[in-house]
């Protein structure tokens, strides 16, 4: 038997595979006797086996995915699981890491107490102090432009001049009152909460990144 005929037979035990990988079989048998170099068809056939059996091997094979390559049929399957075990490997190694991090910034927080306790209660202390300064213009200036107003009032037919001064001097406080109180407002529905949800955010950082890498997992 000659390379023709062994291909021709290795063709024909192939019916009813794919076409592409009949294709692909008989391409690469073709490859293997031509670099065969110094040994003639019939040595490289029975080193081979009988075309039947080469088929058979084939069809075993085709129920699995497989690739011919030049150290000869490849198992692609088992490379795949092979990838799918090292990432598996690489995803615990960096949900390693990411727990060390965690665990090294804690220990850097605990360790940044002791500047970090004064700062953050001054800068409270601080916020607290402006709330409080702001709510006691706003009240002052309330209760003394409504006295201003009532005694302008009582005054204006007594001097003239005084009355309308005072009247004046009663809406301008007033007004002052209440924009300190919307000021006041501001503070305490959109500043203060949009300083804690950043706060909350900054500290949930870490945390937040080490669930993404456990659901990479």
């Amino acid at each position: 038997m000659n390379r023709e005929e062994f291909l021709r037979r290795l063709e024909q035990c192939l019916k009813g595979l794919p076409s592409k990988d009949v294709e692909d079989a008989l391409r690469y048998y073709e490859d293997y006797f031509e670099d065969a170099n110094g040994l003639s068809d019939e040595e490289i056939i029975a080193s081979l086996g009988k075309p039947e059996d080469v088929a058979k091997q084939i069809r075993m094979n085709s129920e699995v995915s497989y690739e011919y390559t030049e150290e000869g049929i490849k198992d692609s399957d088992a490379d795949k699981n092979d990838l799918t075990v090292k990432q598996k490997n690489q995803n615990t190694e960096k949900g390693k890491r990411s727990t060390s991090e965690i665990v090294l910034l804690v220990i850097i927080i605990i360790c940044a107490l002791p500047i970090i306790a004064p700062i953050a209660g001054g800068i409270i202390a601080g916020i607290v102090g402006i709330i409080a300064g702001i709510l006691g213009i706003a009240f002052a200036l309330l209760v003394g432009g409504i006295v201003a107003l009532f005694t302008g009032l009582g005054t204006i037919f007594v001097v003239f001049p005084n009355g309308v001064f005072l009247l004046g001097l009663g809406l301008v406080a007033v007004t002052l009152g209440i924009l300190f109180c919307r000021l006041l407002w501001v503070i305490a529905v959109r500043f203060i909460p949009w300083l804690i949800r950043g706060i909350v955010k900054i500290c949930k950082m870490p945390f937040e990144k080490n669930n993404k890498e456990k659901g990479v997992q």
